[in-house]
């Protein structure tokens, strides 16, 4: 199966490999597997044009072969051995939900059979606790016969009917970064880990800290412009990134008008550097959690994945985040070991925090879910309200 999922797909159409799979998962290994094309569509539960077409394209490719009879069809020899790369049970499950194993999907159009497809590939990718850390469109469209156009309509499909939770673009920008991999988070919940959401939680008015108001000033990144480059105004971390391009003694971001200087954020903008920064800290967050449950939990290390390629700059940024951090990992930390309490889990612990627009979650490699909202009570404390506990915080 593994090898089915991530073989080049690129001369074929993506319906082409879910029924491929769905054949070989059915039917591979059986004394009598030739079928003409209308039992095929039948023993699989597909429509029978879209089965008739998907067998041409796969008889051309020799991905299927002609059967001993005429007008019947086998799937040609190939290896299913999944030691390419270890699923977990709750992963092959899903896969083989999602691709319609015990489905009939002989109603479905062609664009579904497609985003089914997408799902599983990404839950294939995905860590245990649903992150993909090299989001690549490029390897993907590879992988399922998909157009990268195709593929970015289906992911904001997906983050709006929250099976993505999280998308943070990549960069590739000399200024900036040499090359930095998109990251996909989606939700661990389909495959056996847990989260917790604290619906329209505000880290500053809650916690009382600014993460990254220091870099962009909690203004729009396009508002800089109106700055000058004068000692008073100069913001010394943004400078650092800037700065941090320097070739030839030339500032490749720096903009001159009279006898002032102005930042040109434009780069900044179109390489998406700022969601990364706030990505970044979000980590930095995450890895102080782990930290602290230290003397109570076997923890799995995890890297920092969402940073600039300049070793002091990111040093530079650690250390001004480190407040701010703090306390937010505080916070996170209780929420984590409230929940951990629960379950008294014998392996070892993983949390990954992070932030979207309306919420924030923490992820957990433990198989206990919670959703629950940050109220601020009239004293100022805060209580933590979800479906099975309830705590001041």
């Amino acid at each position: 199966m593994n090898y089915i999922l991530i073989q080049g797909w690129t001369e074929l159409k993506p319906q082409d490999k879910l029924l491929y799979i769905r054949w070989t998962w059915l039917l591979y290994g059986c004394e009598d597997d030739a079928l003409t094309i209308e039992s095929l569509a039948e023993t699989l539960k597909m429509n029978k044009s879209t089965v008739r077409g998907s067998v041409g394209r796969l008889l051309s490719t020799g991905k299927i072969v002609q059967g001993e009879k005429r007008g019947f069809f086998r799937v040609a020899n190939v290896p299913l051995d999944d030691g390419l790369q270890e699923l977990s049970s709750k992963k092959k499950t899903y896969i083989k939900k999602v691709l319609g194993d015990e489905d009939d999907l002989s109603k479905k159009r062609v664009d579904e059979l497609s985003l089914r497809l997408f799902r599983a590939v990404l839950v294939f990718l995905c860590d245990d606790l649903g992150v993909i850390n090299d989001f690549r469109f490029s390897y993907l469209s590879k992988i399922t016969g998909m157009s990268k156009q195709r593929l970015r309509r289906y992911l904001n499909e997906l983050k709006q009917a929250g099976f993505i939770l999280k998308f943070v673009p990549g960069s590739n920008s000399p200024n900036l970064y040499k090359k930095a991999s998109s990251i996909c988070i989606i939700d661990p919940q389909v495959i056996g880990g847990g989260k917790v959401g604290l619906l329209g939680f505000n880290e500053e008015s809650l916690l009382g800290i600014t993460p990254n108001s220091t870099m962009f000033r909690r203004k729009p990144l396009e508002a800089l412009l109106s700055y000058g480059f004068d000692d008073d105004l100069r913001d010394a971390g943004l400078e650092n990134f800037i700065t941090c391009g320097v070739t030839d003694e030339k500032h490749p971001l720096l903009v001159a008008v009279g006898n002032a200087r102005f930042f040109d954020i434009s780069e900044i903008n179109n390489h998406r550097l700022g969601d990364r920064l706030f990505h970044f800290f979000d980590e930095l967050v995450s890895q102080e959690v782990r930290n602290k449950l230290k003397p109570n939990y076997t923890l799995l290390s995890r890297d920092i994945i969402c940073k600039t390629d300049q070793d002091k700059l990111n040093q530079k940024v650690t250390l001004r985040w480190k407040h701010d951090a703090e306390i937010v990992s505080n916070f996170i930390s209780v929420i984590a070991r409230e929940h951990i309490g629960d379950i008294n889990p014998n392996g070892p612990v993983d949390v990954y925090f992070f932030r979207t627009a309306d919420s924030y979650y923490l992820l957990s490699n433990i198989c206990h879910i919670h959703v629950g909202v940050i109220e601020k009570q009239e004293t100022g404390k805060l209580i933590f309200k979800s479906d099975s506990v309830c705590w001041e915080l």
